[in-house]
């Protein structure tokens, strides 16, 4: 109508085929360029929800495991990733945001999926400490689970415009 702001629609982590892939789901969504189009002409803004998962059946699983881009296990071998559950994944690894490699590599996927689709910003998914890997070892120590979530958004923010933010600390 030109005079009522729409708002924003959020799409969830589902816009991927697998939480990690990082990339749009083209079987299930093989126009979504056009639908954003079309909901940004109605005046809407889109914005995509991430995680910091990587499910064990996502595309870039094995890559992050080879290039050490996940949180490990503690007092383990640094190429064993420690695995956790989140939402409806059963089994993910979580990247280790303490690594100077793994933000340059999340940044490159998430600022690509933006410019191929031209939405309007990423709404950040961090869960809870519980979400965190129980046996967990960063690259670099936290002071504590929570910490991750500060280093998680500081990493991001600046670079990547962000909607909001869903976390809680127990």
């Amino acid at each position: 109508l030109g005079f009522l702001k729409q708002g924003h629609v959020l799409i969830n982590e589902f816009w991927q085929k697998q939480v990690g892939d990082f990339t749009v789901d083209t079987e299930r969504f093989p126009s979504f360029e056009e639908t954003i189009t079309i909901m940004h002409r109605r005046g809407f803004r889109i914005v995509f929800s991430i995680q910091p998962f990587i499910s064990t059946e996502s595309e870039n699983f094995a890559y992050s495991v080879k290039n050490r881009y996940l949180i490990s296990e503690r007092l383990s071998d640094r190429r064993i990733p420690a695995l956790s559950r989140y939402k409806s994944l059963g089994s993910a690894g979580m990247l280790d945001i303490t690594n100077n490699r793994t933000v340059p590599w999340l940044l490159d996927k998430l600022k690509a999926v933006m410019n191929k689709y031209k939405f309007d910003a990423y709404y950040l998914d961090l869960g809870v400490a519980y979400n965190m890997p129980h046996y967990y070892q960063c690259e670099k120590p936290l002071i504590n689970p929570d910490h991750y979530k500060t280093l998680f958004i500081n990493s991001l923010q600046g670079t990547v415009n962000i909607f909001g933010v869903n976390s809680a600390i127990e």
